[in-house]
This record gives C-alpha cells, structure tokens and sequence, in this order.
C-alpha cells in the first residue's frame, strides 16, 4: 500500500501545470469528457481528463462519465496501475551517483531540510539518495493534497477507479506507457544539476505562492475550464523543450496506439486533463487524424 501510495504520488505531478505548451492554445469547451467516432470507428469512445490525485466520488459532479465507461469494452490509461509497478519505479528514483548533501550548498541543504520536515514530518537525510526530482514531486503532490481537492470527496483516486472498475467487470486494462517511460520522463531526462535547479526554486516560492496555485489548479478543474489549465501552464519555468517532452512528444506517441485501440474495440480512455489541450493537445490530434471528438455537456 505504501508503494502504490508513492507511485500514485508520483504520477500526479505529470497532470500537473509544470510546464508551458510553447504553442498557441485552441479554445475548447468547458468538459473532462469527449466523444470520439467517425474515421471507420464501428462504436464510440471516450476521452476523460482525470486529476490523478482526485478520488472518484467527484465522477458524479460529471454528466454522463459512469454511462459512457459502461458502454466501452476496455479502458486506456497512461499506464496499468498496479502494486507491481512501485517497485521498478522507486529505482529511477535513486541517483546513481552522489548524494543530495554533495549536491546542494550547505544553505541549500538547511533550507531544503526545512521544507521536508514542515510537509512531509522527517528530515531530508532520509531522503539522500534519491534525485531531487523525486524530492520535488513528492513535495509538490503533498502540497496537492493538502490543498484540499482530495478531502471532499470519497472512494480511491479516479485513475486506479476506472481501471479497477474494469477489472472487475472483465474488461481489457490497455496502457500507453510502461513504467519506465514515466519513470524517464519525470526522473531520467534532464539532469540532477538541472533537477536541483528546479526543486530550489519550488524551494524559494514557498508554501503561499504553492497554496494559491493548486488552489487556482483545484477550480480550473472542478469547472472542467480546459482552457484555464492550460493558460496556468504558460506561467511556469520549465523550458519548451522541457514541456514538450512532458506533454505534446506523449501525446504524438500516443495517437497511433490510440487508433489501434479504438479500431479493435470502444475505449474509454482516462489520461491527465492537461493531455487533452493545446496545438498538440489530443483533442486536436485526435481530428486532425480524422475523428470527430465532440464534448459531453457537463450540465446535470
């Protein structure tokens, strides 16, 4: 349970507005939830932008989300969700080389140390060798949580619902990733100078500046405002080329395995909301490869 705890931990920060788009952003309509057909599809899918922090008594605030997962026949994800996958996971998280004490100045260390104790109740030598990305996500997702999206509602997080839900009801569990690539993604493709750099400056913003953009983050999705989360991704620090590794090269990857996916049997595919924007959003993917991705009123 602990394991899967920090795996899910983990992966919430690749929903989150960590990045900026680069690009132009399309105005879209204000749903989680998309309708896919056309281009010789036999049967509808379904798109849905999961927060992957957020447990699943929120589906019920969404209109039409439980009838259109019970009309498919297997559900996508980013990857399967099991209590296998921690393990493999927790190993891209510790450095190879080196300790976070012989990365960071001495100040550096005593300020960090500080925000670890205040959020997460232990000291950072606990935490020597893991990368400071990991360090950085594990901080960040707390903050989430402690933002209080998570705390009116019930039930497991909406991600490990669905593919849950599916299990029991003897349908496919399909994934765009393994491990690994999230693993690469989050840990492995920049460096742990660059990593350092990054955790000093979530570091240096402090608990106010954080507070008030999951706060931000919190409404933008509860009101399924798509393009409110995007426009908050444009704000952030990370480099393009940093942003498209994180969202759009993903989401290019994705949808030929989406199409093959949908050609065999109705999806209900359930990835993080931010996948669902932008130039190279999967809305927009999506038609321009000749589907027609229509969104499901979220009036109740």
């Amino acid at each position: 349970m602990i394991l899967r705890s920090l795996f899910l931990t983990v992966i919430a920060l690749l929903f989150s507005f960590n990045g900026h788009s680069g690009n132009k952003t399309d105005t879209l309509e204000n749903s989680l939830l998309w309708r896919i057909s056309g281009n010789g599809l036999t049967e509808p899918s379904y798109l849905f932008g999961t927060y992957h922090l957020l447990k699943d008594g929120f589906l019920k605030e969404i209109k039409g989300v439980k009838k259109s997962f019970k009309k498919t026949d297997a559900v996508v994800g980013e990857l399967e969700i099991t209590p296998a996958v921690a393990g493999e996971l927790m190993q891209h998280m510790i450095m190879t080389s080196g300790t976070l004490d012989s990365l960071l100045t001495p100040a550096e260390y005593d300020s960090l140390d500080k925000v670890v104790r205040e959020k997460m109740g232990t000291g950072l030598k606990l935490y020597n060798k893991m990368k400071p990305m990991a360090i950085y996500t594990t901080l960040a997702a707390t903050e989430m949580k402690k933002s209080g999206l998570g705390d009116k509602t019930t039930g497991v997080p909406m991600d490990v619902y669905f593919q849950d839900e599916a299990k029991k009801n003897k349908k496919k569990v399909l994934s765009l990733e393994t491990v690994k690539d999230q693993a690469d993604i989050l840990f492995n493709s920049t460096s742990v100078e660059r990593q350092k750099e990054m955790l000093m400056e979530y570091v240096r913003k402090g608990k106010t500046e954080g507070k008030d953009d999951n706060a931000q983050l919190t409404e933008c999705y509860k009101k399924q405002r798509l393009n409110c989360l995007s426009a908050m991704m444009t704000e952030s620090s990370y480099s393009e080329k940093e942003s498209n590794h994180l969202l759009n090269d993903r989401n290019i990857r994705w949808i030929p395995l989406l199409a093959n996916f949908m050609k065999e049997q109705s999806c209900f595919i359930a990835v993080g909301a931010l996948h669902l924007t932008g130039e190279a959003g999967l809305i927009k993917l999506l038609r321009e490869n000749g589907y027609m991705v229509e969104p499901i009123s979220i009036a109740k």
